[in-house]
Order: structure tokens, then sequence, then C-alpha cells
């Protein structure tokens, strides 16, 4: 009988210690945003999921999709979108493509500063809203924003800002 051991640099170990401890935290963090999300408490999700991200240990598509529809929920389109893109850079699903392609469909990206933003004349859909109010707290906070507005008239400092999709600028709708 062969006895084969291995011998590994005590640097060696504390990496792979760190490691085993990384990867237990972010069980504990995804089994967290499973409970908040059940909860409905979409602040939470984001917070472990930002924790999670930091970690550098590689999520699942499944941690994703649920920070995905956390940041959706919170009105942060373009985090939704991104994490779409994380998920789907995991696994491969049409579903998630498909509600990717509805977000590109219905929002743009867009930078604004200013202190004030103003719905003018826009979508009235409770994600287009949240969008609309996560982009009011961001420039009220930062004096800019950098994100996802769905289409619409928007008022900016006293200036207008005209998010137009496809067939809208001539006045179709």
């Amino acid at each position: 009988m062969l006895l084969l051991l291995t011998l590994l640099h005590p640097a060696d170990a504390a990496n792979e210690a760190q490691k085993s401890a990384r990867a237990a935290e972010v069980i504990r963090l995804r089994e967290e945003m499973e409970r908040l999300a059940a909860r409905g408490v979409w602040v939470g999700v984001e917070r472990a999921y930002e924790q999670m991200e930091q970690s550098e240990v590689e999520l699942r598509s499944a941690d994703h999709v649920l920070a995905a529809q956390a940041a959706m929920t919170l009105g942060d389109v373009g985090s939704a979108r991104h994490r779409l893109e994380e998920a789907l850079q995991v696994v491969a699903d049409d579903h998630l493509a498909g509600w990717r392609d509805e977000i590109d469909a219905r929002f743009v990206h867009v930078q604004i500063e200013g202190q004030q933003l103003e719905l003018v004349r826009g979508m009235t859909r409770p994600d287009a809203l949240a969008a609309f109010r996560f982009a009011q707290t961001e420039l009220a906070r930062t004096g800019a924003f950098d994100g996802m507005l769905s289409y619409g008239v928007y008022a900016v400092g006293g200036r207008t800002l005209v998010l137009a999709g496809p067939g809208e600028l001539n006045g179709s709708e």
C-alpha cells in the first residue's frame, strides 16, 4: 500500500483557510439574501449582495438574479441590468435574456448633473417610477446620476430632457 502525503507550505495553508472562510461567508450571505427577499427587505438583499461581491468567490447565477430583482425594486435599473449580464455569463437563460432585453426596450442610460429631476411626462409603471425616484435621490445626494431612466420627458435644473424611444420622436407612442 502506497501512502502519499501532501505537505502544504504555511502560506498555501493560510490561503486555503482564507478561501474556505470567504466561501463560508458567501453561503451565510446567500442564505441571508434569500430570507430578506422572502420578506421583501430589498435594501438588505442589496447590502448582502455587495458584501458577496467583495468576497472574491465566484457567485451563482441565482445570486446575481436575486440582486437584480432587488436593484430593480429599488429603482436602480442600471445595476439590475448589469447583474442580469453577470448571471447570463454564468449560465445562458432565455428568460433572463428576455428580462435584460425588456429593460433595454424601456429604459435608456443617462448621465445627469444637477440637484433636481422632475417627471414632466413618462411611463407610470412601478419600475419606471422607482427608477425616477432612485435618480432623484442620487441627484439630491450627490448632484449626479449615472444610470437608467424610462423613456419620457423630464426637467433637470430648468432644462428639458427628452428620452424618446423608437417611433416617439415623430409623435407616435
